[in-house]
């Protein structure tokens, strides 16, 4: 019974590692912000792209252009600088405070109508 206990012990104890090395490599590296955003940009398909991104999660993030285009609505924002909470994170939100855009441009197509759903975003 005692070598289950620190069998357990030890399983517990590695999976706590991998969650914490899977952490800081997602938002203490440049990788894991490329991965994210990608993530986000398949999920949302061919509608969101995301050029130019630099940083990491955990410090400030800067994107050369964020484009956004679906139901006859544009939106692109370039040159942003952001900071992502790793708290808010953790707890399934995205909070990205202060918020920096140098230039955001929207149009909306003639007859243009409501969006039919909010855009879906992954994080």
């Amino acid at each position: 019974m005692r070598n289950v206990l620190i069998g357990a012990a030890v399983l517990l104890g590695a999976a706590a590692c991998a969650l914490i090395v899977g952490i800081s490599w997602l938002f203490g590296t440049e990788a894991g912000l490329r991965w994210a955003l990608a993530h986000a940009e398949r999920a949302a398909g061919p509608a969101l792209r995301i050029e130019g991104a630099r940083g990491t999660l955990a410090t400030t993030v800067f994107i050369e252009r964020v484009r956004y285009e679906a139901d006859g609505t544009l939106v692109e924002a370039r040159d942003v600088g952001t900071h992502a909470h790793l708290a808010a994170a953790l707890g399934a939100r995205l909070v990205l405070e202060p918020l920096h855009i140098a230039a955001l441009d929207i149009a909306i197509a003639p007859g243009g109508e409501r969006a039919s759903r909010p855009p879906l975003l992954p994080f």
